[in-house]
């Protein structure tokens, strides 16, 4: 007898372009501003191994904005390449919206695609899994942000690098409460406030919060470096595209704001974008003033794939 079970299977479309088979690794580190990375010109050493791996290798844009400093409604931004004005429902995807994702474009071109994520905005519900074949939410836990969520990234990797894949991976370890493990406590050297940090318009009162922010950054970044190592163990660092952002940046009593989400100076809306793999160039630090909205064109860009119907530009050129 016939069988009454129907089987649906996600398709898979095969480009033949030769750039269009690189491995893509994005990565957001959540509320990080690109001011305290030692390599935009920050004094502390926060960023050694980003600095060694993604900069000195690739290209830095210096200036770039993000379109609001709202988590979910700014990676909406980075994953469509829209306002949000122009989302239907801003920080929110429905099953029924016409808007594509960077992992839906992908996921049709063939790729396998993945992400891992931590409990918050950037959830399946609200619509981030559409394009992903596996979508994981680790517990945000303290000190622990960020680990958990590399060390599946790197699994991710060992059980795939034979395949073309997207990989996304968001961590919240330098958003507030700003917890970081116990090695890293004696980073930031408070004396730095009556040296190079004292042009800085942080008040008293909050450069406290400053220190334990730096010391999340430098801890995020070893947990990012732990992550490209993997890459590199599976020889698939010279031929994988590895994109790294933010979401928004974080105000520290500035201009009388402290946090995200409310303000529109440049300690809140400034961004960190970081790009390596073939066809870029290294050390190259790009002035032009850029949006997270581009990040979707470039990639599709420097992978020869069709455009997709974004509010961004490509800045392969």
């Amino acid at each position: 007898n016939p069988s009454a079970f129907v089987v649906w299977g996600a398709p898979q479309i095969f480009t033949a372009t030769r750039d269009a088979e690189l491995p893509i690794v994005l990565i957001s580190l959540d509320t990080l501003r690109p001011d305290h990375l030692s390599g935009y010109g920050y004094p502390r050493r926060t960023t050694p191994e980003i600095d060694r791996r993604l900069i000195d290798g690739g290209v830095r844009f210096a200036d770039v904005s993000t379109t609001i400093s709202s988590t979910g409604i700014a990676h909406l931004s980075l994953f469509t390449g829209l306002f949000p004005r122009e989302q239907r429902t801003p920080g929110r995807l429905r099953a029924h919206d016409p808007t594509q994702t960077l992992a839906e474009t992908l996921q049709a071109a063939g790729f396998t695609t993945a992400a891992g994520t931590e409990d918050g905005l950037i959830a399946g519900p609200f619509g981030f899994w559409f394009g992903f074949d596996r979508f994981t939410e680790q517990s945000l836990v303290g000190e622990a942000r960020g680990t958990e969520t590399f060390l599946d990234g790197a699994r991710f990797l060992r059980a795939n690098r034979e395949r073309r894949f997207f990989l996304f991976l968001h961590t919240y370890k330098v958003h507030a409460p700003y917890r970081s493990s116990a090695a890293y406590a004696r980073f930031a050297d408070p004396d730095y406030w009556h040296g190079p940090l004292a042009d800085r318009a942080v008040p008293l009162e909050h450069r406290a919060s400053v220190d334990a922010y730096d010391r999340a950054i430098r801890e995020a970044v070893d947990q990012v470096a732990a992550f490209l190592g993997e890459l590199e163990r599976r020889g698939l660092a010279r031929e994988t595209l590895v994109v790294l952002v933010s979401d928004h940046g974080e105000a520290f009593g500035e201009h009388g704001l402290t946090g995200h989400g409310f303000g529109g100076h440049q300690e809140q809306l400034h961004i960190p974008w970081l790009l390596r793999g073939p066809g870029v160039p290294a050390g190259r630090v790009v002035a032009t003033p850029a949006s997270i909205m581009d990040v979707v064109p470039t990639v599709l860009d420097l992978l020869d794939l069709p455009a997709v119907d974004t509010q961004g530009r490509s800045l392969r050129a």
